[in-house]
C-alpha cells in the first residue's frame, strides 16, 4: 500500500499561515494535531473549518516555502 498523500490545501488556506506562524512562536515545535485543535479552538474569522489532510497539506508548502521546518512528527518555525 503507498503511504497515504495528505490532500491539497484548499486556495483560502492561505489565510491561516499567521495563527500557525504566531503558534510556532509561542511554542517551539507542536505536532500537526496540536495545531489543528487549537486552530478550531482559536480561530473564529475566518472560522477554521478544514481537515487535517488539508491542514497538513498548507503546512508542507510552508515547509517548501522554508517558513516551516518539520523534524520528525514537530512542525516549528524556521530560524531567522
Amino acid at each position: 500500500v503507498p503511504p497515504k498523500r495528505p490532500s491539497p490545501p484548499p486556495p483560502n488556506v492561505k489565510v491561516y499561515e499567521q495563527y500557525v506562524i504566531g503558534m510556532l512562536t509561542n511554542f517551539p515545535s507542536l505536532p500537526l494535531d496540536r495545531i489543528h485543535n487549537m486552530l478550531k479552538m482559536f480561530v473564529a474569522e475566518p472560522a477554521y473549518d478544514k481537515s487535517a489532510d488539508q491542514l497538513e497539506g498548507f503546512l508542507n508548502q510552508l515547509v517548501a516555502e522554508d517558513k516551516v521546518v518539520l523534524e520528525g512528527t514537530q512542525y516549528r518555525r524556521r530560524a531567522a
